[in-house]
């Protein structure tokens, strides 16, 4: 018994001494991370809900072709170069902020819009930085934050506002009873004195929970096997899967009508079961469906986040804007030009809201492509330009479409340049004593 017990013993100290040995190999010539978001415990994210600690690394997963980049933020948590607080003589400063679209959210560092923007500009005026200051999931709320706390001491000459879709719903994510609404530390209103800040007594809850996402962080072998059981997970998805709020893009696009075979073929499947190819060409055989049938119900019916939307046609009640939420986005923008005003930079907002988003919507068989539907898309563009009717405030044009991966609705590397090709427009015409040619 004795030499039983001496023999686990030796096994388990062993296996303690190699795990500890792999772990410090791993933190000290293979770190690897498990997140593009970050992370609630570091300075940035204590400061806004969710960042990245000083050089920390940031993992990107292309969507279309599954690899993966890691690259590194810099000494203030950005994912931007290295840049001195204090402004160098005779520098035109331009300051990005928004949130993943910003960020990079599936691309390499060196090709997000800011740093191919620096570059284009480098080519007109070597004196020009362009810094961003993002992180994927923000709202206007936290973007105003960034400025006045971190943004504003660069002494920007420019500030655009990268303005997107669901920054207005972000700015109210304290209302949310769940875990979202405790994610931000602070939140603000808009009162019959004005714009109102008020801390968020959830975000302790945040702060001080032991998730499982806290604890895999700290641990580069943990990191590991959490990444190895997500891409088996992946691995073993199905692709295809069907539940009735689909039905409205199935009507329109197959130009079929509630009667139809299909409807009887889609109800025999196990709702909101994910199913493989075969199941879904019988489901087209048995329904006689055309092969551009198959194809539209095959886009439909895919398997990735997002596509259980309903169709948007046009026929939707148009919003008038006047909710709690499209007012308090409203006042941000202003505060932020406020803001700008006071540092005397120049305001400017450049929307994701633009033809290549609206392309890759309708690629994916969730918008109708007519007048109405079309109309109905673009609104929220209009929401902002009523915002800054009669300010100084600009909005950037986006003549060149912006494109997007297959399988996510974020700019690729083609759609970061055109990003980047939207803004140098606009900037070289906007100053063109800077930028001269």
């Amino acid at each position: 018994m004795r030499k039983i017990l001496g023999n686990v013993t030796l096994v388990l100290v062993t296996i303690a001494m190699m795990t500890v040995f792999c772990e410090i190999a791993f933190r000290l010539f293979m770190p690897i991370s498990v997140t593009n978001v970050g992370y609630v415990d570091r300075p940035n994210g204590e400061k806004y809900g969710w960042g990245f600690g000083p050089n920390e690394l940031v993992r990107i997963e292309k969507p279309d072709t599954g690899d993966v980049i890691y690259d590194r933020v810099n000494s203030e948590g950005w994912r931007d170069e290295e840049r001195d607080i204090a402004k160098p003589d005779g520098t035109f400063r331009i300051l990005v902020m928004g949130d993943s679209m910003t960020f990079g959210y599936i691309v390499a560092k060196d090709e997000v819009f800011t740093k191919l923007l620096q570059d284009k500009l480098r080519g007109v005026n070597p004196n020009v930085e362009v810094l961003n200051i993002a992180y994927a999931g923000w709202g206007t709320d936290q973007i105003f934050e960034a400025l006045k706390n971190d943004g504003a001491a660069y002494k920007p000459d420019l500030i655009i506002y990268y303005f997107n879709s669901n920054d207005v719903l972000d700015n109210v994510w304290h209302d949310d009873d769940g875990k979202f609404g405790a994610r931000k530390p602070f939140y603000y209103e808009v009162t019959d004195s004005g714009l109102v800040r008020r801390d968020n007594p959830r975000f302790i809850e945040e702060q001080s929970a032991v998730t499982r996402k806290y604890l895999i962080s700290k641990s580069e072998i943990l990191k590991r096997a959490w990444l190895m059981s997500e891409a088996l997970k992946h691995w073993k998805r199905e692709p295809y899967i069907y539940e009735p709020r689909r039905d409205s893009r199935i009507l329109h696009f197959l130009k079929i009508d509630k009667d139809h075979p299909l409807f009887a073929e889609l109800g025999a499947l196990e709702e909101k079961k994910p199913f493989d190819e075969e199941k879904l060409a019988a489901v087209s055989v048995a329904a006689s469906l055309t092969e551009k049938q198959a194809e539209d119900l095959a886009l439909i019916l895919t398997n990735i986040s997002g596509n259980e939307i309903g169709l948007v046609s046009g026929n939707e009640k148009p919003d008038d804007f006047s909710g709690h939420e499209w007012k308090l986005t409203a006042a941000l923008i202003d505060a932020k030009a406020d803001t700008a005003k006071q540092i005397g930079a120049d305001f400017a907002i450049f929307s994701e809201l633009e033809e290549g988003r609206f392309q890759w919507d309708h690629e994916w068989r969730r918008v109708a492509d007519d007048p109405e539907t079309r109309a109905g898309f673009f609104r929220m563009n209009d929401f902002v330009r009523q915002t800054v009717e009669g300010t100084s405030i600009e909005i950037i044009p986006s003549p060149v479409p912006v494109t997007r991966a297959h399988f996510d609705s974020h700019a690729n590397v083609a759609g970061n340049e055109a990003i980047a090709e939207n803004l140098y427009r606009y900037i070289t015409a906007r100053y063109p004593a800077v930028f001269a040619k």
